[in-house]
């Protein structure tokens, strides 16, 4: 009997134990900090609009609004990190070739036809020979300094994976950086390289972290990734016309979409600062269907269609104090402890505390992204960014409790010599987040570009 107690007693501390856990992981677990938000996700640049992982893909993404450029890297045998999905080109190629075999200034033009291939009923067609033409990392990185980035490392290569963290400090991008692999193993080194990238999960932590969650394990598993990017994967064989031939295939893809796509086990992660991209929607209904589990980020092939269906959809009140906020606006003070390294602002701390604090007063406010710019990727102008920021920070104000918070940006002449002023006031005021408060007098950021 006694046993039995003490069996008993185990297990309910446990059970306790891991409900507390489970509402409250910040207990045990350091909640991730992200400094971009990232709803519209472009899959390879917009396959669907043009031909994938091209320099022209990528430019329309961004100028149809697209929040984060998703693509893929390999590496020539000449040592050239180009942006491309497969290692073999025999698919995608104009003439067959392996990449690694392969020098850069060898390798063929994509076909000006290709299938898309998550709609495979529908092509994309290029509509001259640059858009056909395998880009290199270093050239999207120059093109688009200040759009962040999900880079997928598609080979276990040392060199590869050396190359990629080594542009991406090079050209300062750590902030609005995310990579990974489906390759645990390559994700292990992604981490060990560079931890302070974000990483997303591979395949086998996706299965650990959902086998975890259902066991009831995942209030204690450290999670070293910040993103948890999964298929909805009912509609992506669908879209892409894998045939479920058996009664068992359909029955199995069914029971696979329902383990993944648990909102339970999305607000644990959430509350761990976890964000969740779901990919890859190339339709309305599949976006709409896709809200049901409130995702962090939609990947799609078709920017320019999910650009619509999140200005029509959205309520006005949502985009204008949010999520165009969060799109447009490139960059805001983020990097602070990057830019503290590179000592480029010399009242660190306060950048910080400023940072601490705007993330405190508003949760939805994960952003400040490089405000030296100002590039808006909506196509708004300066007035609309101006306006939008002023609309946002009094919705902050009311949801406070009479808190003052300010942000003030240059005019447009200085935004254009790249010079702008960020003020985060509170007035001595304690701003009241969950059982957190914040106390301060005034922060004031300065970032002057020479």
């Amino acid at each position: 009997m006694t046993v039995e107690y003490v069996i008993s007693g185990v297990l309910g501390g446990y059970c306790c134990l891991s409900a507390i856990l489970f509402f409250f992981p910040s207990l045990v677990h350091k909640k991730k900090v992200h400094l971009f938000n990232a709803f519209h996700i472009s899959h390879r640049g917009g396959s669907g609009e043009f031909i994938e992982n091209t320099l022209s893909a990528f430019r329309h993404a961004v100028k149809a609004g697209t929040d984060m450029l998703e693509l893929d890297v390999q590496l020539t045998r000449d040592g050239r990190v180009v942006v491309c999905h497969d290692s073999d080109l025999t698919k995608l190629g104009e003439s067959p070739a392996i990449i690694a075999d392969t020098n850069y200034n060898e390798l063929p033009l994509y076909k000006p036809v290709l299938p898309v291939s998550f709609s495979q009923e529908n092509v994309v067609e290029a509509n001259s020979p640059e858009d056909r033409k395998i880009p290199e990392l270093e050239q999207v990185f120059r093109e688009f300094p200040h759009i962040p980035i999900n880079i997928d490392i598609k080979v276990n290569n040392d060199d590869l994976i050396y190359k990629v963290s080594s542009m991406v400090e090079e050209y300062k991008r750590e902030h609005i950086t995310v990579w990974g692999s489906y390759s645990e193993v390559v994700n292990k080194k992604l981490y060990k390289m560079k931890p302070t990238v974000p990483l997303f999960v591979s395949m086998r932590r996706v299965a650990t972290i959902v086998a975890s969650f259902y066991l009831g394990f995942l209030p204690f598993l450290p999670i070293k990734e910040s993103y948890f990017e999964l298929p909805m994967i009912d509609i992506c064989i669908r879209r892409a016309k894998i045939p479920r031939k058996t009664v068992i295939r359909k029955i199995m893809f069914s029971v696979f979409d329902f383990l993944l796509l648990n909102r339970l086990m999305f607000y644990h992660l959430r509350r761990r600062g976890i964000r969740i991209f779901v990919w890859v929607l190339n339709e309305p209904e599949d976006y709409e269907c896709s809200l049901t589990y409130s995702p962090d980020g939609i990947m799609t092939d078709y920017p320019t269609k999910l650009r619509q269906f999140i200005d029509n959809r959205l309520q006005p009140q949502q985009r204008g104090s949010k999520s165009n906020l969060a799109t447009m606006i490139h960059a805001t003070a983020s990097a602070a402890t990057t830019k503290s390294t590179q000592n480029l602002i010399p009242e660190s701390e306060e950048v910080v505390e400023a940072m601490t604090i705007m993330t405190k007063v508003e949760k939805n406010l994960k952003i400040w992204r490089d405000l030296k710019n100002f590039p808006t990727s909506g196509g708004a102008n300066n007035q609309n960014v101006s306006d939008l920021v002023d609309g946002f920070f009094k919705d902050v104000r009311l949801s406070t409790g009479g808190a003052t918070t300010s942000l003030t940006a240059s005019s447009a002449s200085d935004v254009n010599k790249q010079s702008t002023d960020v003020n985060v006031e509170t007035s001595g005021q304690q701003v009241t987040n969950g059982k957190e408060d914040v106390t301060t007098s005034k922060s004031r950021l300065v970032d002057k570009k020479d």
